[in-house]
């Protein structure tokens, strides 16, 4: 998973810094802009009631 996300983040990270077109509205906006990410998101282990690790 983190060999397809890190090259998959390349690519993007290329296109968005070669293409002058991949953030010109986000440039262009004058105020309420909005972000959005469909990053996956790593949750920690859940905890007993004690707090050890189940």
């Amino acid at each position: 998973m983190r060999k397809i996300c890190d090259h998959h983040g390349g690519l993007m990270r290329g296109w968005q810094r070669e293409e002058p077109n991949a953030a010109r509205s986000f440039r262009e906006a004058t105020d309420n802009i909005e972000f959005q990410s469909d990053a996956p998101v790593s949750l920690p282990p859940p905890l007993a009631p004690g707090g050890a690790p189940l």
